[in-house]
Formats: C-alpha cells, structure tokens, sequence
C-alpha cells in the first residue's frame, strides 16, 4: 500500500532531526579526562597605568607582528617596522605598549604574514577596505561614554548618478528625532 505524500515527509523530517540531535550531543561532550585546555587569552588588556597587552592565540605560528595605521606611538606608520610578538610556552603571542595617552587606537596581527582582527576583542573601526581591532585607553573627554542622551547614526545606502554605482553614507540624527 502507498504510503501518501506528507507521511513520508513527517517520516524523513524525523529521522533528520534525530540525527542532529545524535550529532549535537557529540559535540555537548565534555572533555575527555587528560584533554588540554586552550589558554584564556584577553586581548587588549587596558592597565589602569594605560600601558596595553596585546595578546592572541597562536601555537603553531612562526612569526606574529602588531599592525597599527599609525595609531599607536611607535606602532606602524611610514618607515616603521612593526613590531614582533613574544611567543609564550602555552602559545600565546604578546606584547605591551605604553603608557599610551587616552584615546583609540586601530590595530591588527600579523600572524605568518595573515593580517586578522583581534578575535578576543569585540570592538572593531572599519573603513571601505579594512577591518581593525580597537584598544580604548580610557580618560578622553572624546571617546569616554557619558550618561547623556544619545542620538543614532545610521548607515544609508544609494545609487550615485555621479559616480555611477551605490555608495554609502552616515547619516546623525539627535536623540528623540525618530519619535
């Protein structure tokens, strides 16, 4: 007898949701007794002497550099070399800069000649071309977040005629404007 349509859509649904289940308990496993645990790593570290640590992961790299537009004193910029990490035992690669005046500071790793973000670092600055970490020393009348009303900014996008393609621009609007 032929079995209709949906039954064996229920069927086929049912057996693919068990063998995700199946496969997601493999990896809620914990850890085999015996098994190594990656080093916490936290990167930037901000000192309250504003001397910043920068640190990332990376065991099997060779060489690993710190990469600044210019923003950090001593970091990059025009006829600078970069500096290198210090390799750690357990893999780990840092370096300390500082004390740095307050402000923010972009940065990236150069791991083996790989530019990448700082992964243990949620703040980012972008441009058009490029993604940076971002170091906040705090202290700066400019980058510290006070407890006033703030407004929105929001990134538009639209067809230049001019230009001939679309293009992106920020648009501020103050607090309470969109209410």
């Amino acid at each position: 007898m032929m079995q209709p349509r949906f039954l064996l859509s229920i069927r086929r649904g049912a057996l693919a949701g068990c063998v995700l289940a199946s496969a997601f308990a493999a990896f809620a496993q914990p850890p085999a007794p015996g098994a190594t645990q990656a080093p916490t790593v936290t990167s930037p570290e901000v000192r309250t002497d504003r001397r910043v640590t920068f640190r990332v992961l990376a065991p099997s790299a060779q060489k690993v550099e710190l990469r600044s537009p210019g923003d950090i004193p001593g970091v990059g910029g025009r006829g600078v070399a970069p500096p290198q990490l210090a390799k750690g035992s357990d893999g780990v690669w840092e370096a300390t800069f500082g004390p740095l005046p307050a402000g923010a500071y972009r940065y990236v790793f150069a791991v083996d000649g790989v530019i990448v973000v700082d992964a243990r670092n949620p703040r980012t600055s972008q441009t058009n071309t490029t993604v940076y970490s971002l170091a906040v020393v705090p202290g700066s009348d400019i980058f510290d977040t006070r407890n006033v009303p703030h407004g929105a900014v929001a990134a538009v996008h639209y067809n230049s005629s001019a230009l001939g393609g679309i293009r992106r621009m920020h648009v501020y609007t103050p607090p309470g404007y969109e209410t």
